[in-house]
């Protein structure tokens, strides 16, 4: 058991002033062959809990016992030297590591491949570009089999090549049974590489369990608290877009599958809640749909009277209740406005606005147009159940 790999942590505190603390009271024990991510908001106290562990920082109260030669990237190129060559750092690095020249001159050749940036390898690391030193950062770490490798955001450094190359290193280390620690804002990264995944949150651990059921737990609190701060935000400017008439719009939300979000993923259904009550006697309401950009930009519109061909006549006091599907959302990431207006001919006789923020936690961008080809309307008017089927009409297509 004395050589086997370990991470054990009790009561660990670190506090930066009298009354701040970044990390409280965390206990952690984690064993050779682990995989395990380190999640959480900015600020949350993530990085001071790897540099801990990798010892560029000392906790103020608890115990920290590692067992096992610790190799850590936390911040891409901290530990590079400008003036000194590619070449220079690598057998700088390699010594920190307690590697010899002998041992550094055999991997050199396999280094410079896997580094991959030509001549600027023996050129100094200041006329290189934010990519090549990525990827010298990462070229030493990954050919020392370190026993416990700390990984803070360099994944998804670099270009698509690179990204791929790191990946592979990162999961030969993984098979090789080390203990692999790895913090990201990417969930997809965190799925991937790990079986266990612990959520930090204001310096406190939340949860700490299987990786799926950690990051859906944590996805889920996100969007709530993003949620709750887009509505704060635009509150003004949705309430300066509220009319009302002969008719009052009585519910205008927004949903997932499960509950009132503001906050959509890519590629999730958008479900708009609307209940309108009818004030006065009105023939052939028109309610129409509008999303814009930040930009007033038009996106896209839908009519619900598109199509119709009997005439309806809503009385007083009557009700309409609809919901309106986005099928499979594909928004670029951004906050997006969109508008109710219920027209009587022409003349706007009620509207509302809500905003909405798109957003892809899975980091995995594709080139794909902005393409609608249905909304789903289900509509409940003066006691008939209506359901229909339009397509959006775009004013443009967006690449993303």
């Amino acid at each position: 058991m004395e050589n086997q790999l370990y991470i054990d942590i009790r009561k660990m505190s670190k506090c930066y002033e009298e009354s701040f603390y970044a990390l409280k009271d965390i206990d952690i024990h984690i064993d050779e062959g682990e995989k395990v991510g380190i999640i959480g908001r900015n600020g949350a106290g993530k990085s001071t809990f790897l540099k801990i562990l990798a010892g560029y920082a000392e906790q103020s109260e608890g115990s920290v016992d590692v067992n096992g030669k610790v190799s850590a990237i936390l911040e891409v190129g901290t530990s590079i030297q400008a003036e000194m060559t590619g070449r220079e750092n690598i057998y700088l690095g390699g010594e920190l590591y307690g590697l010899t020249k002998d041992k550094i001159d055999e991997l050199m050749p396999e280094i410079i491949e896997f580094v991959d940036i030509g001549d600027y390898f023996d050129r100094p690391v200041k006329t290189y570009s934010s990519g090549m030193r990525a990827r010298l950062s990462f070229s030493l770490i990954s050919f020392v089999e370190p026993e416990i490798l700390i990984i803070d955001e360099a994944l998804g450094v670099g270009d698509a090549s690179f990204v791929n190359k790191s990946a592979k290193k990162v999961r030969d280390l993984c098979e090789s049974g080390k203990i692999l620690l790895i913090v990201s804002h990417s969930m997809r990264t965190i799925k991937e590489f790990t079986e266990r995944s612990i959520w930090i949150e204001q310096g406190k651990i939340m949860l700490d369990g299987p990786t799926k059921e950690v990051v859906d737990a944590y996805q889920k609190y996100i969007r709530k608290f993003e949620s709750d701060r887009l509505r704060q935000e635009m509150e003004r400017r949705i309430s300066l877009n509220n009319k009302e008439g002969i008719i009052k719009i009585k519910k205008f939300l927004l949903m997932n599958d499960e509950e009132e979000i503001s906050i959509f993923e890519l590629y999730e259904d958008i479900h708009i809640i609307l209940e309108l009550q009818i004030m006065s006697t009105i023939q052939n309401p028109d309610i129409c749909l509008r999303i814009e950009n930040m930009k007033g930009i038009l996106i896209m519109e839908n009519h619900y009277s598109e199509d119709m061909e009997d005439t309806l006549i809503m009385s007083s006091g009557s009700e309409m209740k609809l919901e309106i599907v986005i099928p499979k959302c594909n928004l670029t990431e951004d906050i997006y406005e969109i508008l109710c207006t219920v027209y009587q001919g022409e003349e706007i006789v009620a509207e509302r606005m809500q905003t909405f923020r798109m957003v892809d936690t899975e980091q995995d961008f594709y080139a794909k147009p902005l393409l609608y080809a249905e909304a789903y309307w289900d509509a409940e008017m003066g006691g008939k159940r209506l359901k229909k089927l339009h397509h959006w009409h775009n004013s443009f297509e967006i690449n993303r």
